[in-house]
């Protein structure tokens, strides 16, 4: 006779543990993750002077600051302050946006170092003005100036990148970049198929990198390039023709000393240079 085999139920505390060995693994997965997850509190602001008025954007000159109660940063339809991390470590990005303006319309005034991730101008009429610009996500990287595809923008205030960290600089079609207050060391790509003018400012420095958006004009200030060992600084496009159009201010091409069994530091102008 084959036995009877009868299912014991297993003990309530058993149960109780596995339950409970479940849920520590779940937790324990949970915090692992927001370990190791990267970093997100970044906030994309845009700015706009008409606090109150839900995720309408306003556009008129202001200050640029940190300072209590100056509600002029539209974040997802409500109004908050300027906040940053350190003044060479942002929290968040720019975004300039609104009603057209003209030339120069709107003046955003930095009375103190503002540091941002990215600074991106939708809509013409802007000027950033005083003190300086920090373009640092981190403080070692370099974030990017976009204008959009028509539009006109104005930065005078000085810019500051993580040392000699890549920094992109995009002008699309119909564009006007005006730069007129200097930046530090970096390795400047210039793109787009719109027009940048260097109008003034000094320590516009770079190793590495390219010039290759529509029109690149300077009327003013200082570029240096001293192209990198091994690698170099190009003045060219595979999609567009560049000029570069040095009316005043100056182009420096500084040599570089080569280190042994490397040559391969140079200015490359045209189409088929690298």
């Amino acid at each position: 006779m084959t036995p009877i085999q009868k299912n014991h139920p297993r003990p309530a505390s058993a149960q109780r543990k596995r339950t409970f060995l479940g849920s520590l693994d779940g937790l324990l997965a949970a915090i692992s993750l927001t370990l190791t997850a990267p970093s997100a509190f970044a906030a994309a602001l845009t700015w706009d002077t008409g606090s109150g008025d839900g995720a309408a954007i306003t556009a008129a000159s202001g200050s640029w600051n940190t300072t209590a109660g100056n509600l002029v940063w539209n974040n997802a339809g409500a109004n908050v302050i300027w906040s940053q991390t350190l003044i060479n470590d942002a929290s968040n990005t720019a975004t300039f946006a609104g009603a057209d303006g003209t030339t120069d319309q709107y003046v955003i005034t930095l009375a103190a170092q503002m540091a941002a991730e990215s600074i991106t101008f939708n809509n013409s009429g802007y000027k950033v003005t005083g003190s300086t610009l920090a373009l640092m996500p981190t403080t070692t990287t370099s974030g990017a100036i976009t204008v959009a595809a028509g539009k006109t923008a104005t930065i005078n205030s000085a810019i500051a990148y993580g040392a000699n960290a890549g920094s992109s600089i995009v002008s699309n079609a119909g564009s006007t970049l005006n730069l007129g207050g200097g930046a530090s060391n970096a390795q400047y790509t210039f793109s787009g198929a719109g027009t940048v003018n260097v109008t003034a400012g000094t320590s516009y420095s770079a190793n590495t990198g390219a010039i290759n958006v529509a029109t690149f004009n300077q009327s003013g200030g200082t570029f240096n390039i001293t192209p990198g060992n091994a690698v170099g600084y190009n003045i060219n496009s595979t999609s567009q023709n560049v000029a570069y159009n040095l009316s005043a201010g100056t182009l420096s091409v500084n040599g570089n000393a080569i280190t042994p069994g490397v040559s391969n530091a140079h200015l490359g102008i045209g189409n088929g240079t690298g």
